[in-house]
C-alpha cells in the first residue's frame, strides 16, 4: 500500500492533510503581510527559494532523507500487512 492509496483508504486523513496545508499557507501569508515586506520582495524571496530547492534536488542532497523517508513508510506499511 502507498502513501497514496493509505490516504484514500482514511477518508479523514485527506481534509485533515489539507486543513493542514491552508492553515499553514495562510499563517505565512500573515507572517509576510505584517512584516510589511513589498511585492516585488516577496515575489524574489519566492523564486529565490524555488531556486534553492531546485539546485539540491539536483545536487542529490535530498536523497538520504527521501531514502530514510521511503524505509520508514516501506517498513511501517509491512508491519500493517503482515499484522491484518
Amino acid at each position: 500500500m502507498t502513501a497514496l492509496s493509505l490516504l484514500r483508504s482514511r477518508p479523514w486523513t485527506m481534509p485533515v492533510v489539507l486543513a493542514g496545508l491552508v492553515a499553514v499557507h495562510a499563517i505565512l501569508f500573515q507572517i509576510v503581510r505584517r512584516t510589511g515586506m513589498s511585492h516585488a520582495g516577496v515575489s524574489g524571496a519566492l523564486i529565490s527559494g524555488l531556486v534553492l530547492l531546485i539546485i539540491a534536488k539536483h545536487l542529490g542532497l535530498f536523497a538520504g532523507l527521501l531514502r530514510a523517508l521511503h524505509g520508514r513508510f516501506r517498513q511501517r506499511l509491512g508491519n500493517r500487512k503482515s499484522g491484518d
